[in-house]
């Protein structure tokens, strides 16, 4: 845990802080507070349609967990890309590649 509030910590400070050196971002995330010890965790996330009545695409996530016999069970995930809105994107499109 302990290596995710710090990666956390990393990230709101990038957030915040855009364009900082990165000995900057290094000081804002030392200063960032992470006020909780655990997060929840979907293991399954559907997507659904515009109109919400048809699963388009599905997102898995299993932690590492032992069998009966006690033998390890990799855990294994899913990859996800999210485009957030930017004046360089539009729906649908990334400045430089189409997507149809």
């Amino acid at each position: 845990m302990l290596d995710f509030q710090d990666e956390l910590a990393n990230f709101v400070a990038q957030v915040n802080n855009p364009g900082a050196s990165r000995s900057i971002l290094s000081l804002h995330a030392e200063d960032t507070l992470i006020p909780f010890q655990g997060i929840p965790v979907f293991h399954v996330i559907k997507f659904t349609g515009t109109d919400g009545s048809q699963t388009t695409d599905s997102v898995h996530a299993r932690p590492e967990q032992r069998d009966k016999r006690g033998q390890i069970i990799p855990s294994c995930f899913d990859t996800v890309l999210v485009q957030s809105p930017s004046p360089d994107t539009r729906q649908g499109q990334i400045k430089g590649n189409s997507y149809s």
